[in-house]
C-alpha cells in the first residue's frame, strides 16, 4: 500500500475530531466499527484482505480511541474534580512568570499536592505581583487557599480546547510561599536561552516590530498589539505565527546552505540538524505545530542514513499520528491546525512547482529563468499556504478572509527575510566589538524595516470593508462537508467513467455551495437579530447584533470577560455602533482604549463619573465620546434601546420586532417603575429573587450562580407560577428578538 502513514495520519485526525464531539460515548462506537471491520475483513468469502488500507485505518482508529480513553482518564477526569474547590496547592512553576497589566503574575504550575492528595497535574496560576520577592522558573511554592476553576467556553461547559496544552485548571491566591529556589536543570537552561533572546530582541528593536519576531521565531502573539493580531487576523496570515513547516525547513535549510559552504559531510550535517530540531523544540516549550513539523523533518533527515527517499506526505502523515496518540486533544489546538493545513499546502504546491519549473525551463537565458521562477514559486507557495488556512482561521476567529492569499504573497517572504536578519543580529549583537555591534543594528533596522511592512501591508488590507465576512460555524462545517463530498463523488464519476467532466461540474457546484454557505450570516435571516447576556460575577455585559450593526452595554467592575468579545464584530463588514458604559472602575476604564482599537467603535457612551476616572487617570477615551450612558438609541433602524436611571436602580429596555427585553443592571431587583410593557416580555434580573413578577412577564430568567437553583424564594416563584417561564441560568443567556 502506498503511503500507509499517510492513511493513518488521516484516520486518526478524523477519528479524533469524532471522539472531541462525542468523548466517551464516541469512542465506544469507534472501537466496535473497528472492530466490526477488522472481522470481515478476516472473512475468506468477502474477498476484503486484497485491501491493506483496511487493517491499517481499523488499528490507528483503536490507537487513538484507547489513547483518548486513557488521556482522559488520568489527565483531564482528575482536573474537572477540582473544579470549583478551594484546597492547599504546591508544586513546582514550569512556564516563565509572567506580570499582567493588572499587578498580577501567570505563570503554569506542575502539582506535588493538592488538598490531601498528591496529583501531578498542570495548573494555570494568577497571583499577586510582589516585586519584593517573585517566584521564578523552575521554583517551588505553596498556595494556603488558592481556588480552583475548570476553563469553560461559551455555553459554559468545560473548554477542552484548554487540554491540547495538557492544562484544564485555572488557580487563583494570594497566600503565597516561596519553598525552595529553582532547579538548573538542562530545560531551565533552554528556557533560560529564550528569555536571553526575547530580552535581546526587546533591547534593540522597535516595540511592535520586537513583538512580531519574537512570535515569528517561538511563535505565539503575546505582547502583540491587539489592533496587528486583527490585521493579521483579517487579513490571513495569523499562520505566521504558528510556527509550522514553512519556518522550521527554512531554519534546516539555511543550516544546510551554511554548513554546505564548509563541506560538512552529508550525513554529519543531517545529525547537526537533527540536534538543532531537537533543542528548538525543547526551547518553543514543546508546542504542537513545532513538534509535528519536526517530526516531519526528521525522517527528511534520517532518511539517508536507511538509504531511503522520504516521502513528505507519509511523513505528514507519521507526525500527525504521533502527536494525537500521544494527546488527542492537541486536535484542538489552533497553532496545530494553522500549522497542519499550512504544510499540506505547501507540499500540493511544490507538486504544481515541479510542473512549473518544467514549463520555464523552456527559456533559455538563465538569469531571467531563475528569476521568473523564484517569483512564480513563492507566489503559488503563498498563495496555497493562504487557501489551505482559510477554513481553520474561519472557524476558530469567526470571519473569512477574501484577501488571504493576496496577503500571504505579498507578506510570508519579508517574514520570513526578517526571521533570518532578525535571529542573525541576536546572534552576532552578543560579540562585543565596535563593528560587529554596527553590524547588528544595520541588520535590526531592516528586520524592523521588513516587519514594519508587513504589519502595515496587513493593516491597508484589513481596513478594506469587505475584506472579510463573519461566519456561522454550523453552517461552515455544513458547507465544507458538502463540498468534500461533492468533489468525492466527481472523482469517484471520474474514476468509473474516466470522464473529466463530472470533476469539473461537481468542484463548480462545490465552490458555489460553499460560498452560499459563508454568505448565509449577512442574508436577513430569523437569527439575524440576537441578544446575548453574558454573566461576569455580579455584573452583566449586554451584546445586542443586527445584522451586521452591533451595540455593546457593559456595567462592569472588573476587567472585560473574554466572553464578551466572543460576540462582538469579527468581520470588517460589521461595526460596533454603541458602546455603552453604565457603571466602570479604574481597572476596567482601561479597556476602553483596547476597545476602540479593536472594533472602531462609532459612539462611546459613559457617565460623568467614568469620565472623571478617564480625566483623572490620564486614559484616553476614543473619539465620538458622549457624557450621557442614559437614554434612547436605535440600531440598525430595527432594535429600540432605553437605559433607565431611576437613582433607585438602572434596567435596560430592548424592543425588536417580535420581543421586549427588560434586563436589570444595577440597583434593587424590582422593575416597578416599568409602564412600557408588551405581550411575550422576557425580565432579566442580575442575581437576585425578584419580589414581585410585573404582571406582563412571560419569561423570567435570573442570571447569577448555581446556588440560585436551590433557593427557597426560587423554589416558591417557581411553584407558584407554574405557567410562566421561570429559569435560573448559570452562564451566558441569549434570546433571537
Amino acid at each position: 500500500m502506498k503511503r500507509p502513514m499517510l492513511i493513518s495520519g488521516i484516520t486518526t485526525a478524523i477519528v479524533s475530531a469524532f471522539l472531541m464531539t462525542f468523548l466517551k460515548n464516541g469512542a465506544f462506537v469507534v472501537l466496535l466499527t473497528g472492530a466490526l471491520a477488522f472481522i470481515l475483513y478476516l472473512i475468506k468469502p468477502l474477498k476484503l484482505r486484497k485491501y491493506i488500507i483496511i487493517p491499517v485505518v481499523c488499528l490507528s482508529s483503536v490507537l487513538i480511541c484507547v489513547s483518548f480513553l486513557a488521556y482522559t482518564h488520568f489527565k483531564i477526569e482528575p482536573c474537572l474534580k477540582y473544579d470549583s474547590e478551594t484546597a492547599y496547592l504546591s508544586g513546582k512553576i514550569v512556564t516563565t512568570p509572567t506580570a499582567t497589566y493588572d499587578g498580577k503574575l501567570t505563570f503554569v504550575l506542575e502539582t506535588e499536592k493538592i488538598g490531601k492528595s498528591d496529583e501531578k497535574l498542570k495548573v494555570d496560576v494568577t497571583i499577586p505581583h510582589n516585586k519584593e520577592e517573585s517566584p521564578l522558573l523552575y521554583d517551588y511554592i505553596s498556595i494556603q487557599s488558592a481556588h480552583f476553576s475548570v476553563f469553560r467556553d461559551e455555553y459554559n461547559n468545560p473548554d477542552l480546547s484548554y487540554a491540547a496544552d495538557g492544562i484544564m485548571l485555572y488557580a487563583e491566591g494570594s497566600s503565597v510561599k516561596i519553598l525552595w529556589k529553582c532547579e538548573k536543570t538542562p530545560y531551565y537552561y533552554c528556557l533560560r536561552f529564550k528569555e536571553l533572546v526575547n530580552e535581546r530582541i526587546d533591547g534593540f528593536m522597535w516595540e511592535e516590530a520586537g513583538a512580531i519576531l519574537k512570535g515569528l521565531i517561538f511563535g505565539g502573539s503575546k505582547n502583540i498589539p491587539q489592533k496587528i493580531t486583527t490585521a493579521f487576523k483579517n487579513s490571513g496570515i495569523s499562520h505566521l505565527l504558528a510556527v509550522s513547516g514553512l519556518h522550521t525547513s527554512l531554519w534546516c535549510g539555511l543550516l544546510i546552505f551554511i554548513l554546505n559552504l564548509f563541506k560538512v559531510p552529508p550525513k554529519i550535517r543531517n545529525s547537526l540538524c537533527i540536534v538543532f530540531l531537537s533543542l528548538f523544540c525543547i526551547v518553543t516549550a514543546f508546542s504542537p505545530s513545532v513538534l509535528r513539523s519536526s517530526l516531519m523533518m526528521l525522517l527528511v533527515l534520517t532518511a539517508p542514513f536507511f538509504k531511503t527517499v522520504p516521502d513528505s506526505f507519509n511523513s505528514l502523515g507519521f507526525a500527525v499520528t504521533v502527536l494525537l496518540l500521544s494527546n488527542p486533544y492537541i486536535i484542538f489546538s489552533l497553532s496545530f491546525q494553522l500549522s497542519l493545513t499550512a504544510t499540506i499546502g505547501v507540499l500540493i504546491a511544490s507538486y504544481f512547482e515541479i510542473r512549473l519549473k518544467n514549463i520555464l525551463s523552456k527559456i533559455k537565458l538563465k538569469p531571467a529563468r531563475s528569476f521568473i521562477s523564484y517569483i512564480v514559486c513563492s507566489v503559488l507557495l503563498s498563495a496555497f499556504a493562504g487557501l489551505f488556512t482559510m477554513p481553520v482561521s474561519a472557524y476558530n476567529f469567526g470571519v473569512v478572509s477574501f484577501a488571504a492569499p493576496i496577503t500571504n504573497i505579498l507578506c510570508v517572504k519579508p517574514a520570513f527575510y526578517a526571521m533570518i536578519l532578525g535571529s542573525t543580529a541576536t546572534a552576532v549583537s552578543y560579540i562585543n566589538l565596535p563593528f560587529i555591534r554596527k553590524v547588528a543594528f544595520f541588520l535590526y533596522d531592516i528586520t524592523d524595516f521588513l516587519l514594519t511592512s508587513v504589519a502595515d501591508i496587513s493593516q491597508t488590507i484589513s481596513d478594506f470593508r469587505y475584506c472579510t465576512l463573519p461566519v456561522h460555524k454550523i453552517w461552515l462545517i455544513n458547507g465544507l462537508f458538502c463540498t468534500i463530498v461533492l468533489i468525492l463523488t466527481g472523482y469517484l464519476i471520474f474514476k468509473i467513467r474516466k470522464n473529466s467532466l463530472s470533476v469539473k461540474i461537481t468542484a463548480v457546484i462545490a465552490v458555489l455551495l460553499l460560498f452560499i454557505n459563508i454568505f448565509i450570516p449577512l442574508l436577513p435571516t430569523p437569527y439575524s437579530d440576537t441578544l446575548t447576556v453574558v454573566s461576569h460575577g455580579n455584573n452583566m455585559h449586554i451584546i445586542m447584533r443586527s445584522g451586521t450593526k452591533y451595540a455593546y452595554i457593559t456595567n462592569s467592575a472588573e476587567q472585560y470577560p473574554t466572553d464578551a468579545y466572543n460576540y462582538l464584530p469579527k468581520a470588517t463588514c460589521e461595526s460596533l455602533d454603541y458602546y455603552i458604559a453604565t457603571y466602570l472602575t479604574y481597572t476596567s476604564c482601561k479597556d476602553l482604549e483596547r476597545t476602540n482599537d479593536s472594533f472602531n467603535t462609532l459612539e462611546t457612551h459613559i457617565t460623568p463619573e467614568i469620565h472623571n476616572i478617564c480625566v483623572t487617570n490620564n486614559i484616553a477615551l476614543p473619539q465620538n465620546t458622549f457624557i450621557s450612558a442614559s437614554g434612547n438609541y436605535v440600531l440598525n433602524n430595527k432594535i429600540n434601546i432605553e437605559i433607565v436611571d431611576t437613582y433607585r436602580m438602572k434596567y435596560v429596555i430592548i424592543k425588536g420586532d417580535k420581543k421586549t427585553v427588560f434586563v436589570h443592571l444595577h440597583g434593587n431587583a424590582e422593575f416597578s417603575d416599568v409602564t412600557d410593557t408588551s405581550q411575550g416580555d422576557i425580565f432579566i434580573y442580575n442575581s437576585k429573587i425578584p419580589d414581585k413578577i410585573p404582571d406582563c412577564a412571560e419569561n423570567i430568567v435570573i442570571n447569577g450562580k448555581a446556588e440560585i437553583y436551590f433557593d427557597s424564594g426560587y423554589k416558591e416563584l417557581k411553584n407558584e407560577f407554574e405557567d410562566l417561564h421561570l429559569t435560573a441560568s448559570d452562564g451566558n443567556i441569549q434570546f433571537y428578538i
